[in-house]
């Protein structure tokens, strides 16, 4: 009946192609008196209730703040969303899209999922607020895939765990400038900005602007240089700058393949006390229906923190498949 109700309004149908729990809350809006009695199509009626709402989905954030957790961005904060039922049912439901939303999706979702997996580890990961809405930063983005992923919506997941304001920040080389133009508010979809490597570093030079998490999704295995002294970087390499800014924070690096026994304690060895997570598989890849799928993109997650970290983890190997 939802499907049917939602394909007489064209904002409604892409809205719930847009979000995850979409359906769940829309379903909960057509109950209202309000919008029974409407003479409008309700499909219309429901959209508009929902962009009106304070929070805008049914995230696992409010289901907990109803059992006394306090959502400070505490180690307890982020267990309760790891161990809440709500979690499992997002992760289902992802399996059961269709393969192009599943991959699309999982640059968002799984950058969500990180973001959990860190704080419940007793990683500080604060909460964002209006005031100080919670910054991450996607390095070594590509305007055919990241970039173009954003335009199109896709990064609207990003803080899908808990709708706390955010803002992300793609950035890469010779990237098309863009904006969304929303403020980062609370139970709302994260505000997207699109910047290249050199006018970030201009701004930075104006402003004191720095990240709170930088992602790097899934970088190219590094290959020998020509004199097969050196293995080269696994994405281009990054302002100074750009760097320094990121060196004191989480970093979490998504790879589509599993390192293995051998590769994850060849990681441990190379970073020792900087590897902050170690490398776990993630429910929101583009192939979550097959996790024994070897290559899958956004498949498996690992993080890094402090000064040279970040470049360290770029140089690992892909294994043999």
């Amino acid at each position: 009946n939802l499907a049917i109700l939602c394909r007489r309004s064209c904002t409604a149908k892409k809205q719930l192609t847009k979000q995850l729990d979409g359906a769940r809350l829309l379903a909960g809006v057509f109950a209202r008196a309000e919008v029974k009695n409407a003479k409008c199509p309700i499909a219309d009626v429901a959209h508009h209730l929902w962009r009106m709402q304070s929070v805008a989905v049914d995230s696992p954030l409010a289901r907990s703040q109803h059992v006394g957790v306090p959502d400070d961005g505490s180690q307890e904060y982020w267990e309760s969303l790891r161990d809440h039922a709500c979690c499992a049912s997002l992760q289902t439901m992802h399996a059961e899209s269709s393969p192009f939303e599943r991959r699309a999706w999982s640059w968002s979702r799984t950058l969500a999922f990180s973001r959990m997996c860190l704080g419940s580890r007793g990683v500080a990961v604060r909460r964002g607020s209006f005031e100080r809405p919670f910054v991450i930063w996607v390095l070594g983005a590509e305007e055919a895939v990241e970039a173009q992923l954003a335009r199109d919506g896709f990064f609207d997941d990003a803080n899908l765990m808990d709708r706390a304001p955010t803002e992300i920040v793609i950035i890469g080389k010779e990237l098309q400038e863009y904006h969304s133009g929303d403020v980062p508010q609370e139970g709302r979809p994260p505000s997207i900005r699109i910047t290249s490597d050199d006018l970030l570093v201009w701004k930075m030079q104006l402003s004191d602007e720095s990240p709170d998490l930088a992602v790097v999704f899934m970088p190219e295995a590094p290959e020998p240089q020509m004199d097969g002294s050196q293995l080269s970087q696994g994405v281009s390499p990054l302002p100074d700058s750009v760097l320094t800014a990121v060196a004191h924070v989480p970093v979490i690096i998504t790879t589509r393949y599993g390192l293995g026994e051998s590769g994850a304690m060849a990681l441990r060895c190379k970073l020792r006390g900087q590897i902050i997570m170690q490398q776990v598989r993630s429910p929101f890849s583009s192939c979550a229906a097959r996790p024994q799928n070897m290559l899958d993109d956004n498949g498996w997650i690992f993080a890094v923190c402090g000064p040279g970290a970040m470049a360290k983890a770029l140089q690992m190997e892909a294994p043999p498949l």
